[in-house]
C-alpha cells in the first residue's frame, strides 16, 4: 500500500479542507459556531467507523463465499453543546 499524505488547511471561520491523496473533504461546525459547509470531525469519525467496519464485513462474506446482503451502518453524533444546552433548559 502506497502512504498518502494527509494535509488540513483553514478555511472561512473554522471550516477546514482535508486533502488525502487526489481527494478533498471539508470539515466544519454547524451555525451559529462556524459556516456549516461541512460535517463535523466528529461526524467525519463516525462515518470512518462506519465505513471501516461495513467494508470489514463484506470483505469477509466475500472472501467466505457468504451470501451477504447490502449493509447500511446509521448513527447519530450529539454535541456536548448541544447536551450543555438541553440541561440548562432543564433546568
Amino acid at each position: 500500500m502506497n502512504a498518502r499524505t494527509v494535509s488540513v488547511g483553514e478555511g472561512r471561520r473554522l471550516a477546514r479542507s482535508i486533502g488525502v491523496g487526489p481527494h478533498t473533504l471539508t470539515a466544519d461546525e454547524p451555525r451559529p459556531i462556524s459556516t456549516d459547509i461541512g460535517p463535523t470531525p466528529g461526524e467525519l469519525l463516525l462515518a470512518a467507523l462506519g465505513s471501516c467496519t461495513s467494508m470489514t464485513v463484506r470483505a469477509f462474506a466475500d472472501q467466505s463465499r457468504l451470501a451477504a446482503r447490502p449493509s447500511r451502518c446509521d448513527r447519530a453524533v450529539r454535541s456536548a453543546r448541544a447536551d450543555r444546552q438541553e440541561r440548562h433548559v432543564d433546568r
